[in-house]
């Protein structure tokens, strides 16, 4: 059957040299640690594909970048691998032939492998033509279409043209063989070859539409597709022909199962088992789901489709994802080695939530329960994973509770409302959710009952809270759209804004390392706190960087995912230097690439997302990220003395702070406002009166030119 490609023939032709896609590639390198691709969910909008055996090589092409991805599975689908890339160009066709795979590339050349899709190398770049859409083998030779018609019969070492009696200024858009018969479409006239391509014939008769797209044929039957006028049927080797059905219609496919007729409408496949007299619907081939392709593998057809790869038993059975799905991962979560993700796409059942039980090795869909057809307004928000259960933010719809590793999900809805809760957080062994309203509920019994535990009086009308966290009692609150950060030291009674040096109010996400608060912004990129927020810094990268999507902090490394094809970075000085940490990620990600971190005691994981995502998931090992070695010590452990008192302190520290040069003191009262700001030239400590005739609770912060550290102080 021909591996004919869709509709994008002709059209591409017509755009293929308007968009160019400039990739940004961040170059520093850094130690050797190294990512690994967790086996799935990944891929995108798949325009053609073909097997053999175990063997499947598929095409992917981004709309933007008009760059086409090769990927290759060398055991039926379970497992995926990007083997080649071409910027520019479309993959459009795939043929096995002996023990090479042949792909043609429009206007790149038809690429070859001999190892079953590991290595691969262009075939065609001898000669002075490089346009090629679609290849057939007919009598053991392979014929290759575009620019006229090309054969090969030492395995693509050299080429001929057999284009005598086609047309010199139209390209050949499609090619197929039936025994030693060949035939060949361009826009407008149909060819036939007796004597294997050495002379061409035009077999239009009794066909009137023009604008053909694609061909198959099979023991003496032609079908032909066009873009405007249906199908043409021929049983008589083109001699002549039947227009039946699908006048109108946009004919994306046509090709054979056995002798049944396949035709492709959009998102139906028909098929007609008469020779085209008249034709049936197949059921649940790929719903909701534009297919690009269908073709025979092994007994099963093979679905290539804008969501991803599937196969179907011929005819209407259920058809079956076997990879390279097009997903935005959202948002990661987990427990043990079990891990959630959180995946959304416009287009198709990718949506919802899939769930690995071995770090991410192999995964399945886990959906069941959750409410309506997944879309992109509808989708996990955020996990919270504890003691083997897993809960979920459906959005716009609540919080759902997994006890069976996401077999089933079941509403946890009692004393909070349903809506949009986009963070969570456990501590202490109670649940915290907090929603759009800025109102944050408890549970203290594993999400089955909640209650109000706080509000925050946040009076801006865009409220877009991103993440909640607590330490040491404190609470700790980000958003986007105006909101910036909001902290609470009274543990939810009382709430002050903590934005000093925060320019950026427009905050996703955070990460807390005893006094350091690292803070993902966009479009300002990533802001840096010593002093558990009470004062921020701009972290500057000299680079370009619109969007920080999340931060993390693994063993004194600070981690930041960004877009802009910069990829992952990281700092072992608290923010002070960065560098690339992306050995072992895709290369080429479209911008908005990476989403999400996620970590257990195994592995740091990353997700992308945005666009049509190539891969979703990647993984490191946790013992691979070391951190601060010779860097600033950052705790908790600053003396003050008495305390509580009167106003007048002292305050001691160890070596890392004094000795070491000058000495700045800060204080900020519990309101976050500064009272002392000042250097202190001394060696051993500080004595102050600052605070006399003042009352309350206040945080002081020593920084030198070695350390950071910080304590409470209270004035009765």
């Amino acid at each position: 059957m021909s591996t004919i490609c869709n509709l994008f023939k002709t059209h591409y032709m017509q755009i293929r040299n308007t968009l160019i896609f400039l990739y940004l590639i961040f170059s520093y390198t850094v130690s050797q640690a190294q990512w690994v691709q967790a086996n799935g969910p990944h891929g995108g909008e798949i325009v053609c594909s073909a097997g053999n055996g175990n063997v499947l090589v598929s095409s992917y092409t981004a709309d933007l970048t008009w760059a086409g991805q090769l990927f290759n599975s060398t055991d039926s689908g379970n497992t995926w691998t990007p083997v080649f890339d071409v910027k520019n160009a479309t993959f459009t066709g795939i043929v096995f032939h002996d023990t090479s795979i042949y792909v043609c590339a429009m206007d790149s050349g038809i690429f070859i492998s001999n190892d079953d899709g590991l290595t691969w190398y262009n075939g065609t770049s001898a000669l002075a033509n490089d346009k090629f859409y679609d290849a057939t083998v007919c009598d053991d030779k392979l014929f290759a279409c575009g620019n006229g018609v090309y054969k090969t019969e030492d395995g693509g070492v050299s080429w001929t043209s057999v284009s005598a009696g086609l047309s010199s200024t139209d390209d050949i858009l499609d090619i197929a063989s039936d025994s030693l018969e060949l035939f060949a479409i361009s826009a407008q006239e149909v060819y036939r070859s007796s004597d294997l391509g050495q002379s061409w014939q035009v077999v239009n008769n009794g066909i009137t539409g023009i604008d053909f797209s694609h061909l198959a044929t099979h023991d003496s039957t032609v079908i032909i597709g066009t873009f405007s006028d249906g199908v043409y049927v021929s049983n008589d080797l083109g001699q002549t022909w039947l227009n039946t059905y699908f006048t109108g219609n946009i004919v994306r496919n046509v090709g054979f199962h056995g002798d049944t007729l396949l035709v492709l409408i959009e998102d139906s496949v028909y098929h007609s088992t008469d020779g085209g007299l008249s034709w049936n619907s197949i059921n649940a081939v790929a719903p909701g789901l534009r297919i690009n392709q269908v073709t025979n593998y092994n007994t099963h057809l093979l679905i290539s489709t804008d969501g991803g790869l599937y196969t179907s038993s011929f005819l209407g059975d259920t058809c079956t994802l076997i990879g390279l799905p097009a997903v935005d991962v959202v948002d990661m979560g987990g427990f043990g080695d079990v891990i959630f993700a959180g995946t959304i796409y416009e287009n198709g059942p990718s949506a919802g939530i899939v769930v690995s039980k071995d770090n991410g090795e192999t995964w399945s869909t886990a959906t069941t329960g959750l409410p309506g057809q997944p879309h992109y307004a509808n989708k996990a928000q955020c996990f919270l994973g504890w003691d083997n259960k897993m809960l979920v933010s459906w959005r716009n719809d609540g919080l759902f509770l997994s006890a069976d590793t996401g077999s089933t999900w079941l509403p946890c809805l009692n004393g909070i409302p349903a809506g949009h809760i986009p963070a969570m957080t456990i501590y202490q062994g109670i649940i915290y959710a907090i929603n759009d309203s800025a109102k944050i509920y408890s549970s203290i019994d594993s999400a089955q009952t909640w209650s109000l535990f706080s509000s925050i009086p946040i009076a801006t009308a865009t409220i877009n809270l991103s993440e909640i966290e607590i330490r040491d009692s404190v609470i700790f609150v980000c958003g986007g759209g105006a909101t910036g950060f909001w902290i609470s030291h009274s543990f939810g009674q009382s709430w002050v804004t903590s934005n000093n040096g925060l320019n950026c109010l427009n905050v996703w996400e955070m990460a807390i390392q005893d006094s350091v608060i690292v803070a993902a912004t966009q479009p300002d990129g990533m802001y840096i706190s010593h002093d558990k927020g009470l004062n921020w810094n701009w972290i500057n990268l000299n680079l370009t960087i619109p969007w920080c999507s999340d931060v993390t902090i693994v063993n004194n490394l600070i981690l930041a995912a960004t877009s802009g094809n910069i990829g992952v970075i990281s700092s072992s000085d608290t923010g002070s230097t960065w560098n690339g940490f992306n050995a072992g990620l895709y290369p080429k990600f479209e911008a908005y690439t990476f989403r999400r971190f996620y970590i257990n005691d195994d592995f740091l994981f990353v997700s992308t997302g945005g666009g049509r995502s190539r891969f979703s998931i990647y993984k490191i090992p946790v013992s691979q990220l070391t951190g601060i070695s010779e860097a600033p010590v950052i705790t908790n452990e600053l003396l003050v003395f008495p305390n509580p008192n009167n106003g007048s302190f002292t305050i001691t520290a160890p070596s890392e702070i004094f000795g070491h040069g000058t000495v700045k003191l800060t204080v900020y009262d519990y309101a976050g406002k500064m009272i002392i700001n000042k250097d202190i030239a001394t060696d051993v400590a500080v004595t102050s009166k600052a605070l006399e005739g003042r009352t309350g609770v206040f945080i002081l912060t020593l920084t030198s030119g070695k350390a950071t550290r910080s304590g409470r102080m209270v004035v009765n």
